[in-house]
C-alpha cells in the first residue's frame, strides 16, 4: 500500500512539474502576470477562446481570440492583444502599444 502511494506522489509530482516547464517555455498559462516596460503590471487570464485581461493602466478587458481559430492573438475595438512566447504587446487605438514581458 505504502509503494502505490508513493508511485502516486511521483506521478502527481512529476505532472505539476510538466506542467509548470510548458508555461516556461513561453507557451501562454492559463494565468499569468507580465511586468510592462513602461513599469506597470498586466494579467492574463487565458479562458478557452478568449482572455480576460487587467491591463497596465488598470482597465479590464474581456477579449475574444481574433480570429476564433487562434491562440495568440485577441481582440475587440479599441483593445488588442498579441502574445508570443513570453512577450505580450497590448495596444489601445489612440495610444502608444507597451511590450510586458512574463
Amino acid at each position: 500500500m505504502r509503494a502505490s502511494l508513493v508511485a502516486m506522489a511521483v506521478i502527481l509530482l512529476s505532472a505539476c512539474v510538466a506542467s509548470t516547464e510548458t508555461a516556461q517555455d513561453g507557451a501562454q498559462p492559463r494565468f499569468a502576470t507580465y511586468s510592462c516596460d513602461d513599469g506597470t503590471e498586466m494579467t492574463v487570464e487565458a479562458v478557452q477562446d478568449k482572455v480576460h485581461v487587467v491591463g497596465p493602466h488598470g482597465t479590464e478587458v474581456e477579449l475574444p481570440a481574433s480570429p476564433p481559430t487562434q491562440r495568440s492573438r485577441y481582440g475587440t475595438p479599441p483593445y488588442a492583444l498579441v502574445i508570443e512566447g513570453t512577450e505580450a504587446l497590448w495596444m489601445v487605438s489612440g495610444e502608444v502599444p507597451v511590450t510586458c514581458n512574463r
